[in-house]
């Protein structure tokens, strides 16, 4: 029996078989009875068992013995009269239960299908952004579409009138899987057909229609936009280089203008803008994949707008990237094959050039000629051997006028003649007694010619005034002289020492400064010991004549010098000079007496400086001292400067006190001064103030000969409204007698007054009394009336010409108390009656050799 009920425990027991097991278990006669009572409720019982086993994953049911049938009857729904009795010793069997059924698989299968679709569904929903244009012109409701990079993702649902009335809102859904581009930076715009020179674009929206273009941005998240009116410039993210040009101008260049290489399209221009400096332009690029690695750091970019035309004697060369660029404009690149530059990166920067030749890869160096005479711009050539090596880019008059900068453009290839050594001097058709020369000039233009030289790398250098007439490396000593002026000089001149050819000029050229000349001179090598420290040169062209009433005396080197001009050199007899090497500077005196005289040179600074000239004589108390040298004004005209040579008595003047001043001739009704400039012309006086100074050798000079004024004088400041004709050195009078002068005029610090500085007699100071007035006595007055006629009042001839102040004590308390030095009185336009009458008595010390009787 336990057998039975340990291999039935795994089995499914249903309600019948429970019931058969039962009835088996009792005795005949309950048996008997007990199938009798559950035949009807057999089958309710089956039906029961079903819904039960749902209920419970797990059940378990316990045989017991028959005693307890009616218990276990209940559960089963069996209406037995009578409890079976369970036979005595019979164990409880424990049976598994079946734990769900099949048939509930397809309502779990259902609520996962529904749970899915609606995910789907919510899913599948987009982003609804709002997004502002100026025009709702080519945007429909329901058809036009946002696309980004070709693919749809959005379209308009609803296109509705702004609150402005000025504005079209444009409602939109956009796809879930661009979310994370709906940032404050994200652009949007309209894509239409567009034709134009640059080319046609928006093709495609003629057959699907306008769409909605979108490049995301950074930035936060938001569904609120703002439509640009055009496309937005290429993301730097796209594959290619986005490099920026500067230029100085813009030119034709805008947004969408074609960059070409070698007349091929390779990418368009971005976006302009101003630079920070407000002085040039910047212009974004992008340049297309692979002609982006066409591009390194020696790439040359310039203007390809309009048409290039250059053109001469050999005819006319017409320069254009495509028709595109000479209607619209466009930017041309080229890089030399030559030159390997390094790579660059997105964000380069480039000169943009104005032009083709411009742009042209090259070493620039600057040539300063003295005149531009025979130069063109984008013409003339840089020549070596025939061969053009270099191009005159453009031509720049000096900051001092005195000389031309000639910008040129070497080849590469040229860069070992761009020394300190080489030499430059230009080529033009010449036409002299000795013949013609360069003839091939006249077909194909002046050229700059070169000679190779060695030295340091250099980009600075100054033309030849003509072809060099001697070979660098003969040999002599070299030197270097300054002079004034040119003279008759000229490459192959002769050195003379003594009337004997001892050297040759090399070359010559201007100063830096445009005031000098400098030559390059060779010294034979067996007269170089002739050249030492103390020797001076000098100019020995021509014919050196000066005259007197003594005589004429005429000097002159020889006949050659005469007719071709030289150079003499001689050393100063009393001088022990040291000997000099090779490229020591020396002055070229314009003459033999300049050469040999000895002084001191310094420099006088005017505001105008009327009628002296280069050669004016300098004066001390009558003595001749110097002479003008040399006059330059500055560079704003405002001023003149002149170089003035003291001799060896007028140097020790040179001194920190010293005033110089411009003598010429003055005529003026009171008086007549400078008529010694008449006949020699102006000179510059000088006045000492001692021997204590210090040397100096700048000063600046008095526009007018300094007023003598009285050191020991008492000083007294007069103010009034107007000067009127009150100059320094007007005489100041007491009842017409002259008692001081005028030393100086001035305006107040406020400008609102005139203040009149007086120097009054030192014996004549006790007349000055706080009661004291003064009066203008300029001129002259009048009185008129028809009963007693006219009446001329004034002081003196003098002051009715020349001007004049007068001033008078009252008597008595009114006189007050002696004045104080610099004490103040107002300058009265005329005097009152009364004053004239005042007459008080005031002790005066007595004059200087006399006494008091």
């Amino acid at each position: 029996m336990s057998d039975t009920s340990g291999n039935d425990r795994d089995k499914s027991v249903t309600p019948s078989d429970e019931s058969d097991q039962r009835i088996k278990a009792a005795s005949p006669e309950q048996a008997e009875v007990q199938k009798e009572a559950t035949g009807d409720a057999s089958l309710a019982a089956e039906e029961k068992a079903v819904s039960e086993e749902i209920k419970a994953d797990e059940d378990v049911v316990v045989d017991e013995p028959l005693g307890s049938a009616r218990q276990a009857s209940s559960d089963d729904r069996l209406d037995c009269a009578e409890p079976l009795p369970t036979p005595r010793g019979a164990a409880p069997v424990v049976r598994k239960r079946r734990s769900w059924s099949l048939v509930w698989l397809l309502p779990l299968v259902a609520l996962v299908m529904g749970g899915w679709l609606l995910w789907k569904t919510l899913s599948d929903v987009g982003i609804t952004v709002h997004i502002t244009f100026k025009s709702g012109q080519g945007i429909e409701a329901g058809k036009t579409e946002i696309r980004y990079k070709g693919l749809k993702v959005g379209l308009v649902k609803k296109v509705d009138i702004g609150k402005d009335l000025e504005t079209v809102i444009v409602e939109a859904e956009v796809d879930r899987a661009a979310e994370s581009g709906l940032r404050t930076g994200t652009e949007f715009w309209l894509v239409t057909p567009s034709v134009s020179f640059e080319g046609v674009s928006g093709l495609e929206t003629l057959v699907s229609g306008n769409y909605i273009g979108v490049q995301p941005g950074g930035g936060a998240e938001t569904t609120e936009f703002v439509a640009a009116d055009k496309a937005p410039p290429v993301s730097m993210d796209e594959p290619g280089l986005h490099i920026t040009l500067r230029a100085d101008s813009l030119g034709s260049v805008s947004p969408g203008t074609p960059v070409y290489y070698k007349q091929i399209k390779v990418g368009t221009v971005q976006e302009y803008r101003l630079a920070n400096n407000s002085q040039n332009v910047e212009v974004d690029i992008y340049v297309q994949p692979p002609f982006d690695e066409l591009i390194n750091s020696e790439t040359r970019f310039w203007n390809a707008s309009g048409v290039d035309i250059s053109g001469g004697l050999n005819g006319f060369k017409v320069r254009t990237e495509s028709l595109v660029s000479l209607i619209s404009g466009g930017i041309a690149f080229s890089t030399p094959n030559d030159n390997k530059g390094e790579a660059v990166r997105n964000g380069h920067i480039f000169s943009l050039y104005s032009d083709y030749a411009s742009a042209e890869a090259g070493i620039k160096a600057n040539i300063e000629f003295g005149s531009a005479q025979g130069l063109v711009e984008g013409v003339t050539q840089v020549v070596y051997r025939g061969v053009p090596i270099g191009t005159l880019q453009k031509m720049e008059l000096s900051p001092d006028f005195n000389r031309v900068d000639a910008h040129i453009l070497f080849d590469p290839k040229a860069e070992s003649f761009l020394r300190k050594g080489s030499r430059f001097w230009l080529v033009k058709p010449s036409i002299s007694l000795s013949g013609f020369s360069d003839l091939d000039t006249l077909v194909k233009g002046n050229y700059i010619a070169v000679e190779p030289g060695g030295g340091e790398p250099s980009t600075d250098f100054t033309a030849l005034g003509q072809a060099p007439a001697y070979n660098e490396a003969e040999p002599g000593l070299k030197l270097t002289l300054h002079g004034h002026q040119l003279g008759s000089v000229a490459p192959g001149t002769p050195l003379y020492y003594h009337r004997v050819e001892v050297g040759s000029v090399m070359q010559y050229s201007l100063d830096k400064d445009g005031q000098g000349i400098t030559m390059e001179v060779n010294v034979r090598p067996q007269y170089a010991r002739l050249v030492n420290t103390a020797t001076r040169f000098w100019h020995a062209s021509g014919i050196n004549i000066k005259g007197g009433l003594g005589g004429i005396s005429i000097q002159t080197e020889s006949l050659l010098a005469i007719a071709t001009g030289g150079i003499a050199l001689g050393n100063v007899d009393d001088e022990k000079g040291a000997p000099v090497k090779p490229g020591t500077e020396f002055i070229l005196y314009d003459s033999l007496d300049k050469a040999m005289e000895r002084g001191r040179v310094v420099t006088v600074r005017w505001q105008q400086a009327d009628g002296l000239s280069v050669g004016s004589k300098v004066r001390w108390n009558g003595l001749e001292i110097g002479e003008v040298r040399g006059l330059q004004p500055d560079r704003n005209f405002s001023s003149i400067t002149a170089s003035i040579f003291l001799d060896l008595q007028g140097q020790r003047l040179a001194r920190e006190g010293t005033e110089f001043w411009v003598v010429h001739p003055q005529l003026k009704l009171t008086e007549v001064s400078g008529l010694d400039s008449i006949v020699g012309g102006a000179y510059v006086q000088v006045r000492s103030k001692g021997m204590n100074g210090q040397l100096k050798t700048q000063f600046t000079g008095l526009d007018q000969a300094p007023v003598e004024q009285q050191l020991s004088g008492f000083p007294v400041i007069l103010e009034t409204r107007d000067l009127g004709s009150i100059r320094p050195g007007v005489t100041v009078f007491y009842r017409g007698v002259a008692v001081g002068k005028v030393v100086d005029t001035q305006l107040a610090d406020t400008a609102d007054k005139v203040l009149i500085q007086l120097a009054i007699t030192p014996r004549y100071r006790s007349l000055v009394r706080t009661g004291s007035r003064f009066w203008n006595n300029s001129g002259f007055g009048m009185d008129f009336g028809l009963l007693s006629g006219a009446s001329i009042r004034t002081q003196s001839v003098e002051t009715l010409l020349a001007g004049g102040i007068s001033f008078a004590t009252p008597e008595g308390e009114k006189m007050g108390q002696p004045a104080a030095a610099n004490s103040r009185f107002e300058l009265n336009a005329e005097p009152q009656p009364e004053w004239q009458q005042w007459a008080p008595r005031i002790a005066l010390p007595p004059q200087s050799g006399t006494s008091e009787q």
